[in-house]
């Protein structure tokens, strides 16, 4: 979290059935399969947030050309949540 804009993920965990195979007769076994969603938490309100870079650069306005000097140089990937991690906590600090 930040005084700004915060960060939140969210896990949740569903079963994928296995399919049937119609020439053998066979059924690939059930799994459990871990999704995950993140949040942006600003002011009290909590907003679905899908990580690309689009979204980022929506997000941080205002702030959008030291975010991307910060991408950049640190060869940061929208998609990890440790760098998610540390986008966020640089934005909160400027």
């Amino acid at each position: 979290s930040g005084k700004n804009l915060g960060l939140l993920k969210r896990y949740t965990t569903r079963v994928q059935k296995g399919q049937f195979n119609p020439t053998d007769g066979t059924t690939t076994p059930s799994r459990l399969v871990q999704m995950d969603d993140y949040y942006t938490i600003r002011g009290g309100q909590i907003n679905k947030f899908k990580p690309s870079k689009g979204n980022i650069m929506e997000l941080f306005a205002d702030k959008q050309s030291e975010i991307k000097k910060l991408i950049k140089d640190e060869k940061l990937s929208y998609k990890d949540e440790q760098d998610l991690k540390r986008i966020f906590d640089y934005y909160n600090q400027l």
